[in-house]
């Protein structure tokens, strides 16, 4: 009976590592993103230590070099500031916050960026909406540029060089 339990178990690490191996082969993941998948997996699975297995599971992964938070953060940023949409600091903060990444890998990986990086985003951003209010008025046009770059998460550093910029 012991060595059909160790035969399920070895079956089932098997199949909750091919899972999580697959998920990786899509993009990296977070340290927490991967142990909510772990539990995810490992939960549907019936006649097994839960807690042990997500253990020993995760330390594997972190064994092969699956788990690495600052080379996630890193490559996060790097997708995003190379985006051709544009996005604030603070955006890549709180979506390196959501994913469970520290607060000083987070900042230690924001160091890469260009450090006019949030003015040249904030400029191709603002671009179409200037646009849009061609025929506002001057100082109802600049409160809604305001407007829209705060709720992106702009700096007002980076909101005011891009006003006097365009000249708005």
């Amino acid at each position: 009976m012991k060595q059909k339990e160790k035969e399920l178990d070895a079956q089932t690490i098997s199949r909750v590592y091919g899972k999580i191996l697959n998920l990786l082969s899509y993009r990296r993941r977070s340290g927490r993103e991967l142990k909510e998948k772990l539990r995810k997996y490992i939960s549907r699975e019936k006649n097994v230590d839960k807690k042990v297995m997500e253990k020993y599971l995760f330390q594997r992964l972190e064994g092969a070099g699956y788990v690495d938070d600052k080379k996630f953060a890193q490559d996060l940023v790097e997708v995003i500031s190379n985006s051709s949409k544009p996005k604030s600091i603070l955006y890549i903060k709180r979506k390196l916050s959501e994913k469970g990444v520290s607060s000083s890998i987070i900042n230690d990986s924001l160091q890469t960026l260009d450090k006019d990086f949030e003015y040249k985003s904030a400029l191709k951003d603002i671009q179409k909406k200037a646009s849009l209010l061609k025929n506002t008025n001057t100082f109802i046009k600049q409160q809604k540029i305001k407007k829209y770059l705060y709720g992106k998460g702009y700096s007002s550093d980076a909101i005011y060089k891009t006003l006097t910029q365009l000249e708005v």
